[in-house]
């Protein structure tokens, strides 16, 4: 009898002790999704943005040396699981803080913005099969005295030379998401997308010292992009 008791408490401790490894596997690792974006910007001008996601800068390593680059690519790593994510264009944001603490960042209020929200939506065949996976993109307003909220990504820009977002699909079982592409008005003239682009670099300064580098970036590479690792 002691040993049957003996044998049923190894069971279950050799039982429970695997349950709590693949619990600890499953906190440690989450699959990750590589999300893939562009902006597009109008052939006459030389393209720079200051992009930023979850306490990152993004990366832009675009080669304009030998030819013109009308695309902006770029992207980040977000879990699989996150079938959310919003998009905020504005020329300037603003740190609120209280004691030395980062609360958040925000849209001043007299500087205009577009705020769009991104969620993850099924496509099907005529068969009414799956056969890819693209977003449905509505655009709000910000809320609470325009706090930006997580899993933004944000594009210093001038938002009144943004056409919209141009959205795109990706199979079904991919690792790569295409986010919509960010287009820029082709009515702007030069002028006035150089004064947008420097106006972007001054605001940048405010808030750079709060996002660290991304280590993943895109690089433009004839007329392909590539995933590169820059340091």
């Amino acid at each position: 009898m002691k040993t049957k008791i003996l044998l049923y408490v190894l069971i279950m401790s050799c039982a429970q002790l695997s349950y709590l490894h693949a619990y600890m596997v499953s906190l440690d690792y989450e699959p990750v999704a590589i999300c893939l974006g562009a902006i597009t910007f109008p052939s006459y001008v030389t393209p720079y943005a200051n992009l930023y996601y979850n306490g990152k800068k993004l990366s832009i390593d675009v080669d304009t040396k030998e030819k013109s680059v009308a695309i902006i690519p770029y992207c980040l790593e977000e879990a699989k699981s996150q079938q959310q994510f919003h998009i905020v264009i504005c020329g300037e944001c603003k740190i609120s803080s209280k004691e030395n603490t980062i609360e958040c960042l925000y849209v001043p209020l007299d500087v205009s913005y577009k705020f769009y929200t991104l969620s993850a939506t099924r496509e099907y065949n005529q068969d009414q099969e799956v056969d890819g996976y693209s977003w449905k993109v509505t655009e709000n307003n910000l809320v609470d005295n325009n706090t930006i909220p997580q899993y933004a990504i944000i594009f210093l820009f001038d938002a009144d030379l943004v056409e919209g977002l141009y959205v795109k699909s990706w199979p079904q079982n991919s690792n790569v998401r295409i986010l919509p592409e960010i287009v820029i008005k082709k009515t702007a003239s030069q002028k006035e997308l150089v004064q947008a682009m420097n106006a972007s670099a001054a605001a940048s300064m405010d808030i750079n010292g709060i996002h660290k580098r991304n280590m993943t970036c895109i690089k433009q590479i004839d007329q392909k992009a590539v995933l590169s690792l820059k340091s």
